[in-house]
């Protein structure tokens, strides 16, 4: 007799399908559709959807994948059949919708939720729309590659909108504008600090040309298969915490409670010691714009004024956030530390002190605060601000702290912590390909339009410049592996962050806007620039729609054309007397009447502001009087040149920022 079984996502029946082939499920359309799952083994299975059907026969281990034939009309309501021939048993997925599926990923912006967004009261007021679905991957980390995830789709709806990518989110919602007629389904894969080797499969990293990636991979193959690693286990655990790995081997390193002071450094809090030799730096911002790109002990002094009103009278010094762990000092004494150097728990914590009556006197006063970093990773090392909170106050009146002060290194500790972190195993999700193993993997192949990458504030730290081969590696791995004619990829830059300035010379994230711009370019796939869009305070910018319209308008105009939708990109650079002319593939506009942030050089290593003039639509001429023989431009060339205005003649969106050298021809 004949029996019949309704699936729930994640049972564990005889005859049961994967976690994406449930309730409410969208298939794509325009293409084969596979569909694959667990029947008895050596058995005949039939797959059938909307009339069609597709066979295949499962393996010993009854695994099995048919492909149904493509439907070439968006659809809505179907019902999948898939049936054991042989037993007869049955599963029936219902209110299946045919049209485009996406998958977003990444780390902590794309995974950010669309209910933290300012839109999302206006948009949580709206009907809900039965043609978007979502399915929303739970993160779970296990050593070795998954077969399937737990997740389930979701349709439209504001509990089910609300705790969602809200790239994702508003990705869908603008599809449909764009397409009312077609159903959108989006699978978010995405998780918050996580670098992008960790969505990358272990073949194609050990073929990514990285140096040292391979042997990050060799060595967690190494860790993951010792007894060792497995030989004291809580109970009910499978693999040694993460965390507690993690945290016993950052002590292994470094066995000391505090950051020992340095001969060198055992003056430097004093208010009569010399820093005339240091090093200035603009606060609030990281060490790295003052090129120190790793972890490490560093040392910020500034002079303030007290006026003589305020002598003898408690004051409130409030010095902002300190990654990780910061000591301060007032006049030569210590008036409060937060954090450990070790530890990840303060890193963003505003610091805010008493400095006693007794130490306030008028006149010249010194603050020295002594900022200490273990393990620097996607948040940088320094005085963060913001800037609005650094301040000295005396009741109501205030003296700000934000500006000049002098900087000086005590101890380097390298990029240590950049590799240490992708290395560790077992259940660590930063590890090499671990997210691909738990939450890449195991949707593949399920068909789709193609997918949403935001990911590269982890890795701007130490690896910036190397981003673009590990960016491109990702791309060739999820083509390859989905085996689709076409897989779009949209990429989404870095967004603005920290204080606005034209120019940095060391800015770690420039490198690495310029590396997606450059892997976008060689993989033919579209940018989507977010300069303008981020925050000065804040990692995580919460206007994620305006990115996710101009990430979903890409991806609409990708569906119908050859070339994938792109802004204006730099193509060619020559001198011309004491200029250089960048030419650009499309018409370029200025937002204002005078071009920011431009950048010239005459040896790739000293940079003098420039002006620009706009000729013929497509031509760029940069000169600087400081510069008679230039050789390199740059443009938007810090952590956030949000005065950057050079736009697209086409549609007026910002163009990405970009450094470009005489005699350079791209495409």
């Amino acid at each position: 007799m004949e029996s019949s079984e309704k699936t729930v996502c994640g049972m564990q029946t005889q005859l049961r399908l994967a976690a994406p082939f449930c309730d409410g499920a969208v298939f794509q359309r325009d293409m084969p559709v596979p569909v694959w799952g667990k029947a008895a083994p050596r058995k005949l299975v039939r797959c059938t959807l909307g009339g069609v059907s597709a066979m295949a026969v499962s393996d010993a281990e009854g695994k099995f994948r048919c492909y149904l034939p493509e439907i070439t009309e968006a659809d809505r309501g179907l019902t999948l059949i898939v049936e054991e021939v042989e037993s007869g048993r049955k599963i029936s997925v219902e209110n299946i919708a045919v049209g485009d599926v996406y998958l977003c990923s990444g780390q902590s912006n794309m995974a950010f939720l669309a209910k933290d967004t300012p839109d999302w009261e206006e948009f949580s007021k709206a009907p809900a729309d039965p043609d978007i679905r979502f399915f929303n991957i739970k993160a779970e980390v296990y050593p070795g590659i998954q077969s399937d995830v737990t997740g389930y789709w979701e349709v439209d709806s504001v509990a089910a909108s609300e705790n969602f990518s809200a790239i994702g989110y508003y990705f869908a919602k603008y599809l449909r504008k764009l397409d009312p007629a077609v159903p959108v389904g989006i699978i978010n894969a995405s998780l918050g600090g996580m670098p992008i080797e960790t969505f990358i499969s272990r073949e194609a990293l050990l073929k990514c040309p990285v140096k040292g990636i391979a042997e990050q991979v060799r060595a967690v193959d190494k860790i993951n298969s010792d007894p060792e690693f497995y030989a004291v286990l809580p109970e009910g655990e499978l693999v040694p915490s993460a965390d507690k790995r993690m945290f016993a081997l950052i002590d292994e390193k470094f066995p000391f409670e505090h950051p020992v002071l340095s001969k060198e450094a055992e003056k430097w809090h004093l208010s009569e010691f010399d820093d005339s030799m240091w090093q200035n730096i603009l606060l609030p911002d990281s060490w790295t714009v003052a090129g120190y790109c790793h972890a490490g002990v560093f040392w910020f002094r500034k002079s303030v004024d007290i006026p003589e009103e305020w002598a003898g009278k408690d004051l409130t010094l409030a010095i902002g956030a300190a990654d990780k762990c910061d000591e301060t000092f007032f006049n030569g004494e210590k008036i409060g530390s937060t954090g450990s150097f070790r530890r990840f728990d303060h890193f963003i914590a505003p610091r805010v002190y008493t400095v006693p009556g007794k130490l306030v006197k008028a006149g010249k006063s010194v603050i020295s605060v002594r900022v200490s970093s273990a393990v620097s990773i996607a948040t940088d090392g320094g005085l963060t601000g913001p800037a609005a909170v650094m301040k000295l106050s005396c009741g109501d009146e205030n003296i700000t702290l934000a500006g000049m002060w002098k900087m000086k290194m005590e101890h380097n500790y390298g990029t240590w912590g950049a590799k240490f972190m992708t290395s560790i195993g077992g259940d660590s999700a930063q590890s090499v390909h671990m997210l691909f193993d738990n939450m890449i993997h195991p949707l593949i192949p399920y068909a789709m339009r193609g997918a949403v990458w935001y990911q590269g504030e982890y890795n701007a730290l130490a690896q910036a410049d190397v981003y673009k081969e590990m960016l491109l590696t990702l791309i060739d791995d999820w083509q390859m592996r989905w085996g689709q004619d076409k897989f779009d990829f949209v990429i989404i830059q870095l967004p603005g962050f920290q204080p606005v300035r034209e120019y940095q010379h060391f800015s770690q994230w420039a490198v690495l806007r310029e590396e997606q711009r450059l892997a976008a370019l060689t993989s033919g796939n579209s940018l989507i620039v977010t300069v303008r869009d981020g925050d000065v305070d804040d990692l995580h910018p919460r206007g994620k729609r305006p990115v996710a319209e101009r990430a979903a308008a890409a991806a609409f105009y990708n569906m119908y054309h050859p070339e994938k939708l792109q802004s204006p990109m730099p193509s060619g650079c020559v001198k011309n007397d004491c200029s250089l002319i960048v030419t650009f593939d499309k018409d370029i506009a200025v937002k204002d009447e005078k071009i920011r942030t431009l950048m010239l050089s005459a040896d790739g290593t000293n940079f003098f502001p420039a002006e620009g003039i706009i000729e013929n639509g497509r031509n760029l001429r940069i000169s600087s009087a400081q510069v008679s023989e230039p050789e390199v431009v740059r443009y938007a060339w810090s952590n956030n040149p949000e005065l950057a205005n050079l736009t697209s003649g086409d549609d007026g969106s910002f163009i990405s920022p970009f450094e470009i050298s005489c005699g350079v021809k791209l495409r």
